[in-house]
């Protein structure tokens, strides 16, 4: 494996290939303590990019049309919420009404590019969505069985079924 640019060590916590790599070839790594990699040829090179933080990246996720918007959403372990739509060369904070600041998971789903909606999964506060309109979240977890979430994801087909599933701590699987 090639080694990141930097001092040496560190933790990788996420990977994540962009849903454009048959062409592209692009790969995010986000690690506990060295920030935020991108490789645009299938993970040989690395560039550190310049999120503004300096917590550890817990989660990235990429848009479904990423080709053509280029909008990427990092979740930090302390500092909450980064997009980008610029590939990663540009950031903002996106944290307004965001109830925790230690993000494990985020998911943009497959009917991002016609409703803009995201999720994040935090340590302690449950599940948020994203209302581009409003520019801020609000807590979309209710009835969830414990609010540390560790890992979301949804349906392909959530532009018509809108199912989420959210994996928690002690809790299991809620839908």
């Amino acid at each position: 494996f090639p080694t990141l640019p930097g001092s040496a060590g560190g933790e990788a916590t996420t990977v994540v290939v962009s849903p454009s790599y048959c062409t592209g070839y692009e790969v995010f790594l986000g690690t506990w303590d060295r920030g935020l990699f991108r490789s645009i040829d299938a993970g040989a090179t690395w560039e550190k990019l310049s999120v503004p933080t300096n917590v550890a990246i817990r989660t990235v996720a990429l848009s479904p049309n990423y080709a053509f918007d280029r909008t990427v959403y990092v979740g930090t372990w302390g500092n909450g919420i980064f997009r980008s739509f610029d590939g990663g060369q540009s950031w903002a904070s996106i944290n307004v009404g965001l109830g925790d600041p230690l993000v494990r998971s985020i998911v943009i789903p497959s009917s991002y590019p016609q409703d803009g909606l995201v999720f994040a999964g935090t340590d302690s506060a449950g599940v948020f969505r994203w209302d581009a309109g409003r520019g801020r979240w609000s807590a979309a977890g209710n009835g969830l069985p414990n609010s540390r979430v560790m890992y979301l994801t949804a349906s392909q087909n959530f532009a018509t079924d809108r199912t989420l599933f959210a994996a928690t701590w002690g809790g299991g699987v809620a839908m």
